[in-house]
């Protein structure tokens, strides 16, 4: 039985508890700028328990799984609770997240080929839309592409987000009229469509996300989203804090450093 399945069944977490004590970490926090540091200070504590015996190890990542994790997704801070599913997924249950990375390391010339392809094509028709750039999308966490996997019940190679292709422009018009440009481009999957510009995440995360078949039968997700959605899926209310207070939107180097500049000043 998988590990992180085995470890909820044997261990009595009170969930009820631990949503309560994430709730008044937030409450305490008159200033966002008090969260940031806290999961500042987790983010740097994860990175460097890899040579600290193997129980407290496994029960710092538990505890970043159940409460620092779930804490950045509420603030919308996308990149921080990335990084800490995979620091703690990979202590929590090391033989599925190698294999998962070993999945990934197998494919990553192929899927670096065929993105490259897809890139170049949509680079062209999209030139129609000002403004706009594009990005090859790093690959799908391993945390993300397990939890996908067990809630499809699919094989890995049918996951279609571990790598993709992010679409940014000015105007939420622009959105959807690249949004035309790609499914007029492939068929795409309906299944896989979710429109969070018109229907936010509790969060606030708002983007399109799509999935298409590509040339030779390859799945590829694209996402499309302002560049004001971007900085704040990334960097949830830290941007929007920053936008508070200089009236103008921030740079995402400028978010990065106040994350880290909060943790060694703290």
């Amino acid at each position: 039985m998988n590990v992180i399945n085995t470890l909820a069944k044997t261990k009595m977490r009170d969930h009820t508890q631990t949503d309560r004590l994430r709730k008044t970490f937030l409450a305490m926090a008159s200033d966002i700028r008090v969260v940031i540091i806290k999961l500042a200070e987790r983010t740097v504590l994860m990175r460097s328990i890899k040579n600290i015996n193997q129980t407290e190890r496994k029960r710092l990542a538990q505890e970043t799984m159940d409460i620092y994790a779930p804490l950045a997704n509420r603030l919308g801070m996308g990149e921080i609770k990335w990084e800490l599913e995979d620091f703690a997924f990979h202590y929590i249950d090391p033989d599925t997240y190698k294999t998962i990375a070993k999945f990934l390391a197998e494919r990553r010339i192929d899927r670096e080929n065929t993105i490259k392809r897809n890139y170049s094509t949509i680079n062209r028709r999209i030139k129609t839309i000002q403004y706009f750039s594009l990005s090859l999308r790093s690959s799908e966490t391993y945390y993300s592409i397990y939890l996908k996997q067990q809630r499809k019940d699919l094989p890995y190679q049918n996951i279609y987000d571990y790598s993709a292709v992010r679409i940014l422009v000015d105007t939420i018009p622009d959105c959807y009229q690249a949004l035309s440009i790609v499914h007029n481009l492939w068929e795409h999957i309906p299944a896989e469509f979710d429109d969070y510009i018109s229907h936010p995440k509790n969060n606030r995360y708002r983007s399109i996300h799509t999935a298409v078949i590509g040339p030779h039968n390859k799945n590829m997700e694209i996402q499309i989203r302002t560049r004001s959605m971007h900085e704040e899926a990334e960097h949830g209310l830290a941007a929007h804090w920053i936008y508070k207070e200089i009236k103008k939107p921030p740079p995402l180097t400028t978010i990065k450093l106040l994350f880290y500049a909060s943790y060694w000043n703290a």
